[in-house]
């Protein structure tokens, strides 16, 4: 599906990931990204919440300079369950309020050298859309039973094998 037909040449996709210190996990979201933009011909560039460059903020400042007249960024954390970091610690990092109090902090006041502390603010006068969690949506539970049949096939176990 061509995702660019349905919007304006002035809004942008920001992958929301995690972030990590393996430099594969970096790789792998690069190609996500890569496949994203070939695929729909947004403009699209990957936030990591920590660990990683570029940050969220990061990102924002890189689509405002890749796209002229930005006025609307679509943030999709690409987690597959809500949790902390879908629903208060990426709202936060888009600078938008969080979707519920955060039990590690219910007051707001984090610690000096949490990344909720040291981050970068987002400068942009746009609109952010921040999506929900991938969820359990048929795609996905196609694409893990498929993974499934796969490792069924290429298991040297006979079929009424069993462990233990």
């Amino acid at each position: 599906m061509d995702t660019n037909s349905k919007l304006s040449n002035n809004t942008a996709v920001i992958l929301v990931s995690h972030g990590s210190t393996l430099p594969y996990a970096e790789e792998v979201f690069i190609e996500i990204k890569e496949k994203f933009i070939k695929k729909t011909g947004l403009s699209t560039e990957i936030g990591y919440m920590k660990v990683s460059e570029p940050t969220i903020a990061g990102a924002v400042e890189i689509l405002k300079d890749e796209v002229d007249d930005l006025d609307k960024i679509i943030a999709l954390p690409v987690f597959l369950a809500p949790g902390i970091h879908t629903n208060i610690d990426i709202p936060q990092l888009l600078g938008l309020d969080p979707l519920e109090v955060d039990p590690r902090c219910p007051d707001g006041n984090y610690p000096e050298e949490h990344y909720l502390s040291i981050a970068d603010d987002v400068d942009f006068d746009g609109e952010i859309v921040l999506l929900g969690s991938i969820g359990p949506r048929d795609k996905l539970l196609n694409i893990i039973n498929k993974r499934i049949e796969e490792a069924l096939a290429e298991s040297k176990l006979e079929d009424n094998a069993k462990t233990g």
